[in-house]
């Protein structure tokens, strides 16, 4: 029977001492994951004891990426990869191989949802919004087509919130989409998280607190919102009454 304490102690041996044999190491490791894919996490939590960490996260990603080159197509080899990416905070490569990983399995698309989510967590925008536009060309028919334009549209005002280099005009056109989004799937509660988006863009970049509010008010009378939902569209349009000057009634909502 395989010993994995051999695999993962050989390594460790190597990368400890400091003067090991590098592309050895990795290999071993490498070697490790295709045998027990189950036991990956055993691997990672080794190599990132490791106090030559990058130099073996550089020769991991060679190796695993000429091998997964010349047909290496496990799952696992491919997971391993994305993994070392999103050590490096390398989003866009970790996206380029989630993508090729949906495409040659021909999936609908989750993994690069939840790859775009991460990359958002880490406020690699860019990259989120490339994963969720990808989802999106898929076509209406794919289950994800909904969400990924919902986590889209949140996704760019969240880069707009970051003040990560946007101009008026992303503001706008950004507004244009989430009314589009809107009237398309129709004013409802799939879209009500949408609209409080959409609130909060009218109020806070647009300084149209007209339109805030009725997109507030709306949105609180609509049945079966989620009461955090509505809760926050109650702080949301205190705020709108505090901005226009009406004092009383925005302190009736912060009450509620």
């Amino acid at each position: 029977m395989f010993n994995s304490r051999i695999i993962v102690a050989m390594p460790l041996a190597i990368s400890y001492d400091g003067k090991g044999d590098m592309p050895n190491a990795a290999k071993q490791y490498i070697t490790f994951v295709e045998l027990q894919p189950g036991q990956a996490q055993i691997a990672k939590n080794t190599i990132m004891r490791s106090p030559n960490v990058s130099k073996l996260f550089a020769e991991l990603e060679t190796q695993l990426y000429t091998k997964i080159q010349r047909g290496g197509g496990d799952e696992w080899l491919n997971d391993f990869l994305i993994w070392l990416y999103i050590q490096n905070k390398d989003f866009e490569g970790a996206m380029q191989q989630t993508k090729a990983i949906d495409r040659r399995k021909n999936e609908n698309g989750f993994r690069v949802l939840n790859m775009a989510r991460t990359a958002q967590a880490e406020d690699f925008f860019d990259v989120a919004i490339d994963g969720f536009d990808y989802i999106i060309k898929k076509g209406k028919d794919n289950a994800l087509y909904f969400l990924a334009r919902t986590e889209l549209l949140y996704c760019r005002k969240a880069k707009i919130a970051k003040r990560i280099n946007f101009s008026m005009d992303d503001v706008l056109g950004l507004k244009n989409d989430y009314e589009s989004f809107i009237a398309e799937s129709g004013r409802g509660l799939q879209t009500a998280q949408s609209m409080k988006e959409l609130a909060e863009l009218e109020v806070f970049y647009l300084h149209n607190i007209p339109a805030a509010i009725k997109l507030c008010e709306e949105l609180l009378q609509m049945n079966g919102v989620p009461q955090q939902l509505k809760n926050k569209t109650k702080l949301l349009l205190g705020d709108c009454l505090l901005i226009d000057g009406d004092m009383w009634e925005s302190s009736l909502l912060y009450g509620q």
